[in-house]
């Protein structure tokens, strides 16, 4: 039985929405935000951050099991190298819905590690931090207005 969707085409409303959400007033707007890769995946999975889509590269052999029911979409190479944000993509990106936790809620987290950016611009700088604040065990990474 087949467990995904096939998107073939740039025209796709959902394909639409996955590549613009590399902006910011978009993920605003729509409460979403982009995870690309297996480890962020399955840290997002695990704290419970809810995945509304699971997209991935045709070359992709083994979905990821998640503990959600989610929409499963595959691309082509050609669209799935459009969307991602990695110089060598693992095939794999969610879109989840964005969560808000209190400044509190971090501070109460025993010993929390926390990575400050300030007027951060560039999209794949930001990726690249969470992705080595993940990797390094930080509790938060907080943005400043306007990053």
């Amino acid at each position: 039985m087949k467990q995904y969707k096939d998107i073939t085409s740039r025209e796709n409303s959902i394909y639409k929405l996955i590549k613009v959400l590399s902006q910011k007033k978009v993920r605003e707007s729509n409460g979403l935000f982009l995870i690309e890769g297996t480890r962020l995946l399955e840290e997002a999975n695990n704290r419970g951050i809810k995945i509304k889509y699971l997209i991935i590269n045709e070359t992709v052999k083994i979905v990821p099991k998640i503990n959600q029911y989610c929409q499963v979409l595959r691309l082509p190479n050609n669209l799935f190298r459009k969307v991602s944000d990695t110089v060598s993509p693992q095939g794999i990106i969610a879109v989840a819905e964005k969560i808000e936790i209190s400044l509190t809620d971090i501070i109460l987290n025993a010993n929390p590690l926390v990575v400050v950016l300030n007027g951060l611009q560039d999209p794949g700088n930001l990726g690249t931090i969470i992705r080595t604040s993940a990797a390094a065990g930080v509790t938060a990474v907080l943005l400043t207005e306007g990053t």
